[in-house]
């Protein structure tokens, strides 16, 4: 955990980074009524959205029979476990009071889901976090087709994130209503780049900027040592910029690999580039590596010049960086343009009702009440609602927790512009685990120069190929 960024999970689980600013938020019902209720339609755009209802009112909907709803999530620790279940007694307060929710926190919770769904014992709801884990078992039986609660309510996909839609879908129809969200900024240290000659920085670098800052962030001693990597290129961060590198997965029915095309091969060639001149990859993953296993330890000590991530990433630098000058800015576009924003993208987790729920509308009505209704309540999860009439509720929930002195407080609007703008997505296919795997591997072996670019993603596309053929017509 010393490298370039940390998950919020990863965050979470170091015990007192979050601890404090979450369990309080959870155990303030007036701060979260109030993230749900007064700005309950107010969004970027001021447009769309989920409609006001009794519920969103605060009165309570009509009661019925006693039910508990039982709900499956990952375990990403204490700290991110009780304000999760905190959307339930939300619900149960708000909403439904006849409803009850008992929360179970699993690690492998795809394949427990499964094997649950095969013995005729699932949960009433699962909150799957593996990419693309909704179309993934839906594919195989063991989920609920939302698409009648979806019209039947007015949920629809102009509500969301555009880059989350996808992932709920299976065969066209959704399966699971997008969670939560989140998107990366570029992170830099304002006097650093000032001492390295870096003057004005736009809030949209360009490509060439950007490889340029790395390069002049990139620092050796007087031995020679390499003592700060400006860019590390990561197979693993890879994903958030292909939109902006014109990466393509697939041809556009999804029949052909395409990640050896040329605008792909392009795409990597200019991805592997990113590492500064006059240094080896292996040189600047091994030094980054070597800093301290706390979250942004290489961009703390200096050892990385520039880093990306998402919005929590101020917890990890509250506690543990909270001298440094930070700024952020939008990542990278060809030109800088803001009509480029549309090529960012981010990722989702996605609550979904598996086949065989005892109480299905009922489970319909909680993911409508904290997913759609009340997507600000996530704020306190710290994952960025989805739904976008929800941001600017979300965004003053968010100012709450961090305070009004927070370093960064002036860049939040950053991650709602991106998020709002953001429309690449990966394709999914039933191959997509072993195509992301792929795709990674050609990319580390191409960053050690133990292959060409072409020659790596040849023979990753060549190796997929007969693999996306065989489950043509299944998706």
């Amino acid at each position: 955990m010393s490298g370039k960024k940390m998950s919020r999970r990863e965050l979470l689980r170091l015990g007192g980074v979050a601890g404090g600013v979450l369990l309080l938020a959870a155990c303030g019902s007036s701060a979260v009524g109030r993230s749900g209720q007064a700005n309950q339609t107010a969004g970027t755009s001021g447009k769309g959205g989920p409609p006001p209802t009794s519920g969103r009112s605060g009165a309570p909907r009509a009661t019925g029979p006693k039910v508990t709803l039982t709900i499956w999530n990952s375990d990403w620790g204490k700290f991110y476990n009780d304000p999760m279940k905190k959307l339930g007694t939300e619900f149960t307060r708000r909403a439904a009071p006849n409803v009850a929710t008992s929360w179970t926190f699993m690690p492998n919770l795809s394949n427990k889901l499964a094997a649950a769904i095969a013995a005729g014992n699932p949960p009433d709801v699962a909150v799957i976090d593996e990419g693309y884990g909704v179309p993934k078992i839906a594919r195989l039986g063991g989920l609920t087709s939302l698409d009648s609660y979806y019209s039947k309510d007015g949920v629809k996909q102009s509500d969301f994130i555009p880059f989350t839609w996808e992932t709920v879908l299976y065969k066209g129809k959704p399966y699971g209503i997008p969670g939560g969200a989140g998107a990366d900024a570029l992170v830099y240290d304002k006097d650093e780049f000032k001492k390295a000659g870096i003057g004005s920085v736009p809030d949209t670098p360009t490509w060439e900027e950007f490889r340029e800052w790395g390069q002049r962030m990139t620092k050796r001693d007087s031995s020679g040592k390499l003592v700060r990597a400006g860019i590390v290129p990561d197979p693993g961060s890879f994903f958030l910029f292909a939109g902006v590198l014109g990466f393509q997965y697939y041809n556009s029915d999804r029949t052909k690999v395409a990640i050896n095309s040329p605008e792909s091969v392009e795409a990597v060639e200019k991805w592997v580039g990113l590492t500064p001149k006059g240094v080896s990859y292996p040189e600047a993953s091994n030094l980054v590596a070597s800093a301290p296993n706390v979250p942004y330890g290489a961009f703390g000590q200096g050892k990385q010049g520039i880093v990306w991530d998402g919005y929590w990433l101020f917890l990890g630098m509250d506690k543990y960086w909270p001298k440094i000058n930070y700024g952020l800015i939008r990542l990278p576009t060809p030109h800088g343009k803001k009509s480029e924003w549309s090529m960012y993208t981010g990722w989702v987790w996605d609550p979904c009702i598996p086949k065989g729920s005892k109480h299905p509308d009922q489970a319909w009505e909680f993911l409508k009440f904290g997913f759609w209704q009340h997507g600000a309540l996530l704020a306190d999860t710290i994952n960025w609602t989805s739904v976008l009439s929800q941001f600017k509720p979300f965004i003053e929930r968010t100012k709450e927790i961090m305070g009004p002195h927070n370093r960064e407080l002036p860049y939040l609007h950053i991650y709602s512009e991106v998020q709002y703008a953001g429309k690449y997505f990966v394709p999914y296919t039933p191959i997509y685990d072993k195509l992301n795997d792929s795709l990674n591997q050609a990319i580390d072996q191409a960053n050690r120069g133990k292959k060409s670019v072409k020659q790596a993603l040849d023979e990753a596309a060549a190796n997929l190929q007969p693999q996306l053929d065989s489950v043509q017509g299944s998706f």
